[in-house]
Protein backbone atom coordinates (compact mmCIF):
# COMPACT_ATOMS: atom_id res chain seq x y z
CA UNK A 1 0.00 0.00 0.00
CA UNK A 2 2.81 2.44 -0.15
CA UNK A 3 2.52 3.68 -3.82
CA UNK A 4 -1.23 3.74 -4.31
CA UNK A 5 -2.28 3.46 -8.31
CA UNK A 6 1.06 3.02 -8.72
CA UNK A 7 1.00 2.20 -12.02
CA UNK A 8 -0.36 5.00 -12.99
CA UNK A 9 3.30 6.62 -12.26
CA UNK A 10 2.11 9.26 -9.63
CA UNK A 11 0.62 8.53 -6.17
CA UNK A 12 -2.76 9.09 -5.43
CA UNK A 13 -4.93 8.73 -2.78
CA UNK A 14 -8.94 9.75 -2.77
CA UNK A 15 -8.33 11.85 0.39
CA UNK A 16 -6.38 12.13 3.49
CA UNK A 17 -8.36 9.29 5.35
CA UNK A 18 -7.91 6.80 2.12
CA UNK A 19 -4.79 5.25 3.18
CA UNK A 20 -6.50 3.51 6.44
CA UNK A 21 -9.62 3.00 5.25
CA UNK A 22 -11.22 0.38 2.79
CA UNK A 23 -11.69 1.44 -0.46
CA UNK A 24 -12.76 -0.47 -2.86
CA UNK A 25 -14.90 -3.37 -2.15
CA UNK A 26 -14.68 -6.30 -4.75
CA UNK A 27 -18.02 -8.16 -4.58
CA UNK A 28 -18.80 -11.37 -6.21
CA UNK A 29 -22.08 -10.47 -8.43
CA UNK A 30 -23.16 -14.10 -8.36
CA UNK A 31 -22.97 -17.20 -6.53
CA UNK A 32 -19.78 -19.55 -7.49
CA UNK A 33 -21.15 -22.27 -9.95
CA UNK A 34 -17.41 -22.75 -11.77
CA UNK A 35 -14.32 -24.57 -10.55
CA UNK A 36 -12.80 -21.29 -11.84
CA UNK A 37 -14.01 -19.83 -8.55
CA UNK A 38 -10.71 -19.40 -6.68
CA UNK A 39 -8.59 -18.46 -9.76
CA UNK A 40 -10.93 -15.63 -10.28
CA UNK A 41 -10.58 -14.49 -6.62
CA UNK A 42 -6.74 -14.50 -7.05
CA UNK A 43 -6.25 -12.42 -10.17
CA UNK A 44 -8.92 -10.10 -8.04
CA UNK A 45 -6.53 -9.97 -5.22
CA UNK A 46 -3.78 -9.64 -7.55
CA UNK A 47 -5.54 -6.61 -9.17
CA UNK A 48 -5.88 -5.40 -5.98
CA UNK A 49 -2.70 -5.36 -4.72
CA UNK A 50 -1.14 -3.65 -8.51
CA UNK A 51 -3.82 -0.49 -7.81
CA UNK A 52 -2.61 -0.15 -4.29
CA UNK A 53 -5.29 1.15 -2.42
CA UNK A 54 -6.67 -0.84 0.44
CA UNK A 55 -9.30 -3.53 -0.16
CA UNK A 56 -11.53 -5.84 0.81
CA UNK A 57 -12.76 -9.23 -1.35
CA UNK A 58 -16.28 -10.25 -0.47
CA UNK A 59 -17.23 -13.80 -1.76
CA UNK A 60 -20.89 -15.13 -1.42
CA UNK A 61 -20.95 -19.05 -0.87
CA UNK A 62 -23.81 -21.16 -2.63
CA UNK A 63 -27.22 -22.23 -0.96
CA UNK A 64 -26.01 -25.80 -0.54
CA UNK A 65 -26.85 -27.92 2.08
CA UNK A 66 -25.26 -27.43 5.66
CA UNK A 67 -23.62 -24.28 4.38
CA UNK A 68 -20.81 -26.14 3.69
CA UNK A 69 -17.58 -24.01 0.70
CA UNK A 70 -14.24 -25.37 0.52
CA UNK A 71 -13.41 -21.67 -0.46
CA UNK A 72 -12.45 -21.29 3.34
CA UNK A 73 -9.86 -23.78 3.22
CA UNK A 74 -6.25 -22.69 1.36
CA UNK A 75 -7.75 -19.93 -0.48
CA UNK A 76 -8.71 -18.12 2.71
CA UNK A 77 -5.43 -18.79 3.87
CA UNK A 78 -3.83 -16.67 1.25
CA UNK A 79 -5.70 -13.70 0.97
CA UNK A 80 -6.13 -11.92 4.06
CA UNK A 81 -8.58 -9.48 2.76
CA UNK A 82 -11.44 -12.36 1.68
CA UNK A 83 -14.82 -12.59 3.16
CA UNK A 84 -16.93 -15.65 2.79
CA UNK A 85 -20.28 -14.85 3.69
CA UNK A 86 -22.86 -17.33 3.33
CA UNK A 87 -26.29 -16.69 1.70
CA UNK A 88 -28.90 -18.55 3.34
CA UNK A 89 -31.21 -19.00 0.24
CA UNK A 90 -31.72 -18.93 -3.04
CA UNK A 91 -32.44 -15.85 -2.86
CA UNK A 92 -29.25 -13.53 -5.18
CA UNK A 93 -30.93 -9.67 -4.67
CA UNK A 94 -30.68 -10.41 -0.44
CA UNK A 95 -27.48 -11.89 -0.74
CA UNK A 96 -25.84 -9.12 -2.95
CA UNK A 97 -27.30 -6.90 -0.32
CA UNK A 98 -25.98 -8.53 2.60
CA UNK A 99 -22.78 -7.97 0.90
CA UNK A 100 -22.73 -4.35 0.35
CA UNK A 101 -24.01 -3.64 4.00
CA UNK A 102 -21.38 -6.17 5.08
CA UNK A 103 -18.92 -4.15 3.00
CA UNK A 104 -17.12 -0.92 3.95
CA UNK A 105 -15.19 0.26 0.77
CA UNK A 106 -16.14 4.09 -1.03
CA UNK A 107 -16.32 2.41 -3.98
CA UNK A 108 -18.41 -0.82 -4.91
CA UNK A 109 -16.82 -3.37 -7.42
CA UNK A 110 -19.05 -6.17 -8.58
CA UNK A 111 -17.23 -9.22 -10.48
CA UNK A 112 -18.14 -12.56 -12.39
CA UNK A 113 -16.66 -15.35 -9.60
CA UNK A 114 -16.61 -17.54 -12.78
CA UNK A 115 -13.95 -15.52 -14.93
CA UNK A 116 -10.06 -15.24 -14.63
CA UNK A 117 -9.21 -11.46 -15.07
CA UNK A 118 -6.20 -9.81 -16.45
CA UNK A 119 -3.92 -7.14 -14.99
CA UNK A 120 -5.12 -4.71 -17.78
CA UNK A 121 -8.70 -5.53 -16.59
CA UNK A 122 -8.68 -2.67 -14.14
CA UNK A 123 -7.28 -0.03 -16.48
CA UNK A 124 -10.54 1.33 -17.16
CA UNK A 125 -11.66 0.33 -13.22
CA UNK A 126 -8.41 2.51 -12.37
CA UNK A 127 -9.19 5.85 -13.97
CA UNK A 128 -12.95 5.57 -13.26
CA UNK A 129 -11.38 6.07 -9.46
CA UNK A 130 -8.99 8.72 -10.51
CA UNK A 131 -11.96 10.76 -11.99
CA UNK A 132 -14.14 10.18 -8.83
CA UNK A 133 -17.36 9.97 -11.15
CA UNK A 134 -20.33 10.43 -9.45
CA UNK A 135 -22.29 7.61 -12.13
CA UNK A 136 -22.42 3.78 -12.68
CA UNK A 137 -19.33 2.20 -14.84
CA UNK A 138 -20.03 -0.67 -16.98
CA UNK A 139 -16.96 -2.42 -18.13
CA UNK A 140 -15.45 -5.62 -17.41
CA UNK A 141 -16.56 -4.62 -13.79
CA UNK A 142 -19.54 -2.99 -12.78
CA UNK A 143 -18.50 -0.27 -10.26
CA UNK A 144 -19.93 2.63 -8.58
CA UNK A 145 -19.16 5.36 -5.68
CA UNK A 146 -21.13 4.01 -2.23
CA UNK A 147 -22.79 7.56 -1.99
CA UNK A 148 -25.02 7.03 -4.80
CA UNK A 149 -26.94 4.44 -2.70
CA UNK A 150 -27.86 7.29 -0.76
CA UNK A 151 -30.13 8.15 -3.36
CA UNK A 152 -30.84 4.73 -5.04
CA UNK A 153 -30.86 2.67 -1.86
CA UNK A 154 -29.59 -0.93 -2.18
CA UNK A 155 -30.17 -4.58 -3.71
CA UNK A 156 -33.83 -4.76 -3.62
CA UNK A 157 -35.07 -8.63 -2.09
CA UNK A 158 -35.42 -10.38 -5.80
CA UNK A 159 -34.89 -13.72 -6.46
CA UNK A 160 -33.79 -12.70 -9.70
CA UNK A 161 -32.69 -9.05 -11.89
CA UNK A 162 -31.56 -7.46 -8.75
CA UNK A 163 -28.35 -6.11 -10.59
CA UNK A 164 -29.78 -4.76 -13.62
CA UNK A 165 -32.59 -3.82 -11.18
CA UNK A 166 -29.92 -1.42 -9.21
CA UNK A 167 -27.77 -0.77 -12.19
CA UNK A 168 -31.33 1.23 -13.60
CA UNK A 169 -32.18 3.19 -10.59
CA UNK A 170 -28.22 4.36 -10.98
CA UNK A 171 -28.63 5.02 -14.34
CA UNK A 172 -31.58 6.89 -14.08
CA UNK A 173 -30.23 8.97 -11.01
CA UNK A 174 -26.55 9.45 -11.97
CA UNK A 175 -25.84 8.04 -15.86
CA UNK A 176 -23.56 4.98 -16.76
CA UNK A 177 -20.37 5.26 -18.48
CA UNK A 178 -19.36 2.53 -20.73
CA UNK A 179 -16.07 1.17 -21.77
CA UNK A 180 -14.19 -1.96 -22.09
CA UNK A 181 -10.26 -1.99 -21.41
CA UNK A 182 -7.44 -2.82 -23.90
CA UNK A 183 -7.96 -6.16 -25.74
CA UNK A 184 -11.45 -6.14 -24.59
CA UNK A 185 -14.40 -5.81 -27.63
CA UNK A 186 -18.46 -5.59 -26.61
CA UNK A 187 -20.09 -5.57 -23.44
CA UNK A 188 -23.03 -7.21 -22.45
CA UNK A 189 -25.77 -5.78 -20.85
CA UNK A 190 -28.45 -8.23 -19.63
CA UNK A 191 -31.48 -8.17 -18.04
CA UNK A 192 -30.99 -11.91 -16.60
CA UNK A 193 -34.66 -12.61 -17.90
CA UNK A 194 -34.14 -16.26 -19.46
CA UNK A 195 -36.22 -19.02 -20.16
CA UNK A 196 -35.72 -22.85 -21.65
CA UNK A 197 -38.54 -25.18 -23.26
CA UNK A 198 -38.57 -26.48 -19.94
CA UNK A 199 -40.07 -23.36 -17.92
CA UNK A 200 -43.82 -24.32 -18.08
CA UNK A 201 -42.59 -27.40 -15.98
CA UNK A 202 -40.94 -25.36 -13.61
CA UNK A 203 -40.88 -25.77 -9.58
CA UNK A 204 -43.02 -22.58 -8.29
CA UNK A 205 -39.51 -21.66 -7.14
CA UNK A 206 -38.42 -21.32 -10.84
CA UNK A 207 -41.57 -19.43 -11.46
CA UNK A 208 -41.07 -16.57 -9.18
CA UNK A 209 -37.51 -15.50 -10.40
CA UNK A 210 -39.08 -15.24 -13.33
CA UNK A 211 -41.56 -12.94 -12.05
CA UNK A 212 -38.97 -11.47 -9.63
CA UNK A 213 -37.16 -11.35 -12.94
CA UNK A 214 -39.82 -9.52 -15.21
CA UNK A 215 -40.82 -7.16 -12.11
CA UNK A 216 -36.79 -5.83 -11.47
CA UNK A 217 -36.60 -4.71 -15.33
CA UNK A 218 -39.76 -2.93 -15.47
CA UNK A 219 -40.95 -4.95 -18.46
CA UNK A 220 -45.00 -3.88 -18.67
CA UNK A 221 -47.49 -6.63 -19.58
CA UNK A 222 -48.14 -4.86 -23.10
CA UNK A 223 -44.75 -4.36 -23.65
CA UNK A 224 -44.04 -8.21 -23.15
CA UNK A 225 -46.50 -8.91 -25.40
CA UNK A 226 -44.94 -7.00 -28.21
CA UNK A 227 -42.05 -8.01 -27.62
CA UNK A 228 -43.47 -12.39 -27.92
CA UNK A 229 -45.04 -10.83 -31.12
CA UNK A 230 -41.83 -9.77 -32.62
CA UNK A 231 -40.23 -13.18 -32.09
CA UNK A 232 -38.20 -12.05 -28.30
CA UNK A 233 -38.48 -15.62 -27.42
CA UNK A 234 -37.90 -18.39 -29.75
CA UNK A 235 -38.82 -22.05 -29.83
CA UNK A 236 -42.37 -23.34 -28.64
CA UNK A 237 -43.68 -20.32 -29.30
CA UNK A 238 -47.28 -20.67 -28.03
CA UNK A 239 -46.72 -22.84 -24.26
CA UNK A 240 -43.84 -20.62 -23.36
CA UNK A 241 -45.55 -17.36 -24.68
CA UNK A 242 -48.35 -18.25 -22.80
CA UNK A 243 -46.02 -18.71 -19.49
CA UNK A 244 -44.37 -15.73 -20.09
CA UNK A 245 -47.38 -13.51 -20.45
CA UNK A 246 -48.42 -15.40 -16.95
CA UNK A 247 -45.40 -14.33 -15.60
CA UNK A 248 -46.06 -10.69 -16.89
CA UNK A 249 -49.67 -10.43 -15.13
CA UNK A 250 -47.94 -11.76 -12.01
CA UNK A 251 -45.21 -9.22 -12.06
CA UNK A 252 -47.39 -6.39 -12.45
CA UNK A 253 -48.53 -6.91 -9.10
CA UNK A 254 -44.95 -8.23 -7.81
CA UNK A 255 -43.96 -4.86 -9.09
CA UNK A 256 -46.10 -2.83 -6.52
CA UNK A 257 -44.56 -4.36 -3.64
CA UNK A 258 -41.17 -2.25 -4.34
CA UNK A 259 -40.45 0.63 -2.95
CA UNK A 260 -40.71 3.75 -5.32
CA UNK A 261 -37.19 3.96 -5.40
CA UNK A 262 -36.48 0.13 -6.44
CA UNK A 263 -38.48 0.81 -9.81
CA UNK A 264 -35.54 0.34 -12.07
CA UNK A 265 -36.41 0.22 -16.04
CA UNK A 266 -33.89 -2.34 -18.30
CA UNK A 267 -34.61 -0.33 -20.91
CA UNK A 268 -33.46 2.85 -18.88
CA UNK A 269 -29.82 1.42 -18.20
CA UNK A 270 -29.58 0.55 -21.88
CA UNK A 271 -31.06 4.00 -22.91
CA UNK A 272 -27.93 5.60 -20.67
CA UNK A 273 -25.37 3.28 -22.04
CA UNK A 274 -26.25 4.43 -25.73
CA UNK A 275 -26.15 8.45 -24.62
CA UNK A 276 -22.90 7.61 -23.01
CA UNK A 277 -21.35 5.97 -25.97
CA UNK A 278 -23.06 8.90 -28.49
CA UNK A 279 -21.51 11.69 -26.36
CA UNK A 280 -18.13 9.78 -26.14
CA UNK A 281 -17.31 9.57 -22.36
CA UNK A 282 -15.30 6.11 -23.22
CA UNK A 283 -12.63 7.99 -24.68
CA UNK A 284 -11.50 9.74 -21.42
CA UNK A 285 -10.49 6.12 -20.48
CA UNK A 286 -9.79 3.83 -23.76
CA UNK A 287 -10.04 6.16 -27.21
CA UNK A 288 -9.31 3.21 -28.81
CA UNK A 289 -12.26 1.02 -27.90
CA UNK A 290 -14.80 0.10 -30.56
CA UNK A 291 -17.86 0.68 -29.07
CA UNK A 292 -20.80 -2.37 -28.98
CA UNK A 293 -23.22 -3.15 -26.95
CA UNK A 294 -24.50 -7.21 -27.05
CA UNK A 295 -28.19 -7.53 -25.71
CA UNK A 296 -30.06 -11.10 -25.74
CA UNK A 297 -33.05 -11.50 -28.47
CA UNK A 298 -35.43 -10.95 -25.32
CA UNK A 299 -33.78 -7.34 -24.33
CA UNK A 300 -33.00 -6.26 -27.85
CA UNK A 301 -36.36 -6.88 -28.78
CA UNK A 302 -37.37 -5.09 -25.52
CA UNK A 303 -35.35 -1.93 -26.59
CA UNK A 304 -35.69 -2.17 -30.15
CA UNK A 305 -39.88 -1.49 -29.50
CA UNK A 306 -40.04 0.92 -26.14
CA UNK A 307 -36.72 2.87 -26.36
CA UNK A 308 -37.46 6.51 -27.91
CA UNK A 309 -33.82 6.98 -28.18
CA UNK A 310 -33.90 4.05 -30.41
CA UNK A 311 -36.33 6.06 -32.29
CA UNK A 312 -34.25 9.25 -32.05
CA UNK A 313 -31.13 8.11 -32.80
CA UNK A 314 -31.97 5.59 -35.71
CA UNK A 315 -28.43 4.20 -37.37
CA UNK A 316 -26.25 5.12 -34.53
CA UNK A 317 -27.93 3.32 -32.37
CA UNK A 318 -28.33 0.17 -34.44
CA UNK A 319 -24.35 -0.02 -35.58
CA UNK A 320 -23.56 0.19 -31.84
CA UNK A 321 -26.19 -2.41 -30.23
CA UNK A 322 -26.02 -6.02 -31.72
CA UNK A 323 -27.76 -9.42 -30.61
CA UNK A 324 -25.95 -12.00 -29.15
CA UNK A 325 -26.60 -15.85 -29.83
CA UNK A 326 -28.61 -16.61 -26.97
CA UNK A 327 -31.95 -17.25 -26.58
CA UNK A 328 -34.48 -15.28 -24.21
Amino acid sequence: MNNPLKFLGEPFLLDEESSDDVVISFIADEFPASPYYQKSVISIDDIADEIGLKHEIILISPPIAGGKFSVAGELGSKIETLTVLYSGGNNRGRAIKRAIEHSSGKFIVFFSPDKVYSASSSDVLVEFIRHRDKKLLLSCFSAFPRSLMDIVGSSADLKEGALPNLYARMAHFFGVIVCQPKGMNSITLSSEFTINRASILSSSLQVFRYVDSLAANGFKIMETMASLRSGGISGGRVMRGFFVMFCAVMASFRRLVLKDNQRGRFITLVESAMESIILGEFKRFNPDWKPRIELSNWDYSMVKLNSKLWERTGDSVRNIVQLTNHEA
